[in-house]
């Protein structure tokens, strides 16, 4: 005889309800480039410095990156606030992809640079306007689990993105 237990109905995830399914894929992914791209520049970043023949510059590529987010963290939050999340979800990502070419061909140090203050500034637009999309989207409830799958986005690049990078 069966249990009550095993003919309950199963309830589905939150994160994966049809309501919810493509804002958290998008979410997840978003959180996922970001993540691989920090584990893997913090690996190569010596080689390439080095490369391009700018060790005495060494701080700058991650100093103009946390520069250039914060700036931009402060203007996704006064756009979010009067347009919603939209504006800042799609030049973020546009942005960061734009800085991680320029970066990836940079041919000298101010090249990098240019690259990395692109990807900080794409960056810090995405924080906000993710945290925002979450608010406006998962119910006080529900905020708990989608904030634990973005920390868990995490975890793959952590493992295999060094790795990779360090190749």
């Amino acid at each position: 005889m069966a249990s009550t237990i095993d003919s309950a109905p199963r309830r589905r995830s939150v994160l994966w309800s049809a309501e919810h399914r493509l804002t958290t894929i998008a979410l997840l992914l978003v959180v996922t480039l970001v993540a691989f791209e920090s584990m893997g520049v913090a690996t190569a970043m010596p080689t390439l410095v080095a490369d391009l023949h700018g060790l005495s510059l060494y701080s700058w590529p991650f100093t103009i990156f946390l520069i250039s987010s914060v700036v931009a963290t402060v203007l996704s939050g006064r756009i979010g606030d009067r347009r919603g999340p939209a504006p800042a979800l799609l030049a973020g990502p546009m942005l960061f992809a734009a800085g991680l070419v320029v970066a990836g061909t940079a041919s000298a140090m101010p090249m990098l640079l240019l690259g990395r203050a692109l990807q900080g500034f794409g960056a810090g637009l995405l924080l906000v306007s993710v945290s925002l999309l979450i608010a406006l989207t998962f119910t006080d409830h529900e905020r708990p689990v989608i904030y634990a799958a973005n920390a868990a986005a995490w975890v793959l690049p952590a493992v295999i993105g060094p790795s990779v990078a360090g190749s």
